[in-house]
């Protein structure tokens, strides 16, 4: 029982954490982008699904959702913050790159959808998204980590135009399509 009850527990704080921030991505939709939450996707193995994909005037993002209790903080380090150097992310209790990879899996899966379906070939900025958390950021490369409330700055970038309206619209009508064929 009590094993059931942790796995539940983690199941709903998941499911919050991808909640909002799918909600502070819906505020993109009056500036231009089209946002698509829970893309279904397909590995060489088994189906998967992309928590937030945004298309817009910046290009192209998968945002993938991580979302972590508050644990004992290591001396030295607030309860509340974890910072990414580039290369991993250092929590209170220790480092770990968990998230990281699968952003960049995503994101290069999704550029070689786009192509397959559209024949355009547009860069996809992966996401990492830790809801809750005061993100120190280092370099944002190759992924960008931010809270839910810094998630929609990170998609828009520098607000250099990267697709035009007709690409959005091509991409964004794929997207949709992918998103309504999937069967109960």
């Amino acid at each position: 029982v009590l094993r059931d009850l942790d796995h539940f527990r983690a199941y709903r704080l998941g499911y919050f954490g991808e909640r909002v921030v799918g909600e502070k991505l819906n505020e993109l939709v009056g500036q231009g982008y089209a946002v698509f939450h829970d893309v279904p996707g397909q590995g060489q193995k088994k189906p998967f699904n992309l928590d937030h994909v945004a298309v817009g005037p910046s290009g192209v993002a998968v945002i993938e959702t991580k979302t972590r209790r508050k644990g004992r903080a290591r001396p030295g380090y607030k309860d509340h913050e974890v910072t990414y150097d580039g290369q991993q992310l250092i929590w209170p209790w220790g480092e770990d790159r968990h998230g990281l990879e699968q952003a960049l899996w995503e994101a290069d899966w999704l550029r070689n959808w786009i192509f397959e379906r559209t024949g355009i070939d547009t860069p996809v900025k992966p996401i990492l998204a830790l809801p809750g958390w005061y993100v120190h950021m280092g370099p944002r490369k190759p992924v960008d980590v931010v809270n839910h409330e810094w998630v929609c700055g990170a998609v828009r970038g520098n607000n250099v135009r990267i697709l035009s309206d007709q690409q959005i619209d091509l991409i964004a009508r794929q997207l949709d399509a992918l998103c309504r064929d999937v069967e109960d």
